[in-house]
């Protein structure tokens, strides 16, 4: 199914498939410069939306320990970007 979605983000030009280089069985997905701004658009909704439901919640003090708390684990997630 993985597949089959890839072909459909290809087939609507937000990704490009390649060979890997350093695997013959691999293929190498990249956003196209459409499909950068199509996940920039969907990231601004959704930081609307996260906003909206959970950013009244939080006073200023909850919300400092909170961006402390998310950066201290992608600190120690070195895989997150």
């Amino acid at each position: 199914s993985l597949s089959r979605l890839v072909e459909r983000l290809e087939l609507r030009g937000l990704v490009r498939r390649s060979p890997a280089t350093d695997d013959g069985r691999g293929v190498v997905v990249t956003l196209t410069d459409e499909g950068a701004r199509e996940q920039r658009a969907i990231g601004r909704r959704h930081v609307e939306q996260i906003h909206r439901l959970v950013g009244g919640a939080l006073d200023a003090d909850e919300l400092a320990t909170l961006r402390r708390l998310t950066d201290t684990l992608r600190a120690r997630q070195s895989t997150i970007p």
